[in-house]
């Protein structure tokens, strides 16, 4: 297994993980362990940008996180930021 990591430890389930992925495989042949590596690395950045986004919405005043937020810190990760 992928560091102690199992099934249980993530919310995405493998099954949903290796749907979308054979999707974008030529072969479609994805082992559990792959997807687990998947979903928890995935998983690890939903959790970041939701917490991004919770920060957002508190400046703003609110305690709901809206798409607006979710959609700014998704610029901002992806931005290209001088050095």
């Amino acid at each position: 297994m992928v560091d102690d990591v199992d099934g249980d430890d993530i919310d995405l389930s493998v099954r949903a993980i290796k749907s979308i992925g054979h999707g974008s495989t030529k072969h479609g042949r994805i082992s559990k362990d792959a997807a687990l590596r998947v979903g928890l690395t995935e998983q690890n950045r939903i959790q970041e940008k939701f917490r991004l986004a919770e920060i957002l919405a508190e400046k703003e005043g609110r305690k709901t996180i809206k798409e607006s937020d979710v959609r700014t810190v998704e610029m901002m990760l992806d931005a290209d930021l001088p050095k």
